[in-house]
């Protein structure tokens, strides 16, 4: 059962107080690298105290279905530990009911998960999630602001300008979300904000020319259109010009015809 794990799994009446007495007996702030709590369901949280610190946990599961356990507990445990060493912790799992908000659409979670992902040390870029609430490398998304891992929940980014969008936001008309090209050889994202500026969006010569080549044709679409209307301006001014011609030449002809 111990050596540097703990594996508790499905000991529904597992309490508190015998956690904590556990984790204190084997001196698990320093020793212990894996704890499984999944299916403990009377764990509130203050048994994990002693974990408080640690720089040697690398994997902790949570109890799957949270009812009693407390977020306000949990979280600054969790931080704690990746302030110290934010390698260490590399594998957590929140209960099923934690990852089963939508911190898109329910702004208090929203709220919460930003307030944890202050407290943590900037310079490792290992953030929460929002989607899949693990630590992972993060970034923002340009648009509503979302952190998201780059690894696994996706953004559209570009290399040249660097904008960044998640999946979601992306698919809006209005964002100028990088994309990618398509080619065989090409490798990079591309957006139509630096297509024009810059090749090192896309590895291939032969796209970049492509969507350098794409508004020019379009300014001369517009340009031919243009000549387009107005040569039928023309043509219905000459129209008009040749009917009066022709009822003029009537006219005449009618009164000749009449002296």
């Amino acid at each position: 059962m111990f050596g540097d794990e703990l594996d508790f799994t499905n000991m529904t009446e597992l309490s508190d107080d015998v956690l904590r007495g556990v984790l204190l007996s084997i001196d698990a702030k320093n020793e212990l690298k894996i704890l499984r709590l999944e299916g403990c369901l009377q764990i509130v949280g203050h048994g994990l105290e002693s974990l408080r610190e640690s720089t040697v946990l690398e994997r902790l599961d949570l109890p799957r279905f949270g009812n009693v356990l407390s977020i306000d507990i949990i979280i600054p445990l969790i931080v704690s530990m990746r302030n110290l060493h934010w390698k260490s912790l590399k594998n957590l799992r929140f209960p099923e009911e934690w990852a089963s908000r939508d911190a898109r659409n329910d702004q208090a979670f929203r709220e919460e998960l930003e307030r944890i992902n202050q407290y943590l040390p900037k310079e490792s870029n290992y953030h929460i999630c929002f989607e899949c609430y693990s630590f992972k490398e993060v970034s923002l998304c340009d648009n509503c602001g979302m952190t998201l891992c780059t690894d696994y929940c996706g953004f559209k980014t570009c290399d040249g300008c660097h904008s960044c969008y998640c999946s979601t936001c992306a698919e809006l008309d209005y964002v100028d979300a990088a994309d990618y090209c398509g080619g065989e050889h090409c490798y990079n994202d591309f957006c139509s904000a630096c297509a024009l500026e810059t090749s090192e969006c896309i590895a291939c010569s032969g796209c970049v020319e492509l969507h350098q080549l794409f508004p020019k044709l379009l300014t001369m679409n517009e340009e031919k259109a243009a000549e387009i209307v107005e040569m039928r301006n023309n043509i219905d001014v000459l129209t008009n010009e040749n009917e009066q011609l022709r009822r003029e030449i009537d006219e005449l002809r009618k009164r000749k015809r009449d002296d």
